[in-house]
């Protein structure tokens, strides 16, 4: 792959900060992405914010079909031009505009994507409700984040992002990579990690219940929960004098069930 530095001076631009571009400088860190991902061979391939395509040429070896959404109308000319193929296809839009159940035709799918960290919540929150059609979403964030979704109970970092990729996905924790891995730069470190998505249904009202006890996360949860209406003859004392942090993701279901208004 060309270093970002000698494509970017072709193209006559910069990285553009406000829209979270930070590209992979080295070939091997790309590698260790796509074994992570490990998309099956003749498997349909969603690629968000290619960029410069570090991981396209790779990916369109393997794809049955390969779609890329990219943001940057210069980024995405010179994507068109340089990656071909009948099987290959890019549209110029903001993935949170995109129809992803229209893309595929209705068929499964993988994702592999560098998200800006800026977006990286509403954008999974649009993959998750195509869920039941992809097979394995793998994405490379900041590591602060990846930490939040891998957080067990007790921990200052478990939260709500836990509880909701938890409960809709099985989860696995892949490569960091740090600042000098990227062009520009990020302040912090970078981390993938992989979800598989479950065979389950999404609770709106269980993960609103979710937010509004994390949102009071230093309180007890009987304070919480009577202070908004709850009712909470049924739930143990122990549950009750608890902390949300403090509670599994089985168990705040449980209460969620006793609970209900």
């Amino acid at each position: 792959m060309q270093h970002p530095k000698h494509i970017l001076e072709q193209l006559n631009i910069r990285p553009r900060k406000k829209w979270g571009q930070n590209f992979l400088v080295h070939q091997n860190n790309v590698q260790s992405i796509v074994e992570f991902a490990d998309p099956p061979e003749h498997s349909n391939i969603l690629e968000i914010g290619p960029g410069l395509g570090a991981m396209t040429e790779t990916l369109i070896q393997i794809a049955k079909q390969y779609i890329a959404v990219e943001f940057d109308p210069i980024l995405y000319d010179y994507l068109q031009k340089t990656f071909t193929g009948k099987h290959v296809d890019f549209i110029h839009d903001d993935i949170l505009n995109v129809s992803i159940s229209d893309l595929f035709a209705g068929q499964t799918f993988t994702v592999i994507a560098n998200l800006p960290y800026h977006i990286t919540t509403p954008i999974i929150e649009r993959l998750l409700a195509q869920r039941h059609r992809i097979e394995s979403m793998t994405l490379l964030l900041q590591k602060e984040v990846v930490s939040r979704m891998l957080a067990q109970p007790g921990s200052k970092t478990y939260g709500r992002l836990s509880v909701w990729i938890q409960s809709l996905c099985n989860t696995q924790k892949g490569p960091t990579l740090k600042p000098g891995c990227f062009m520009p730069k990020p302040d912090v470190d970078s981390q993938v990690i992989k979800l598989m998505p479950r065979k389950t249904e999404m609770n709106a009202a269980f993960f609103d219940f979710v937010n509004i006890l994390f949102q009071k996360r230093r309180k007890t949860i009987g304070n919480i929960l009577k202070s908004s209406g709850y009712d909470t003859s049924r739930t143990d004392e122990t549950i009750l004098a608890s902390r949300p942090e403090d509670l599994s993701i089985e168990i705040l279901a449980t209460l969620f069930r006793q609970t209900a208004i």
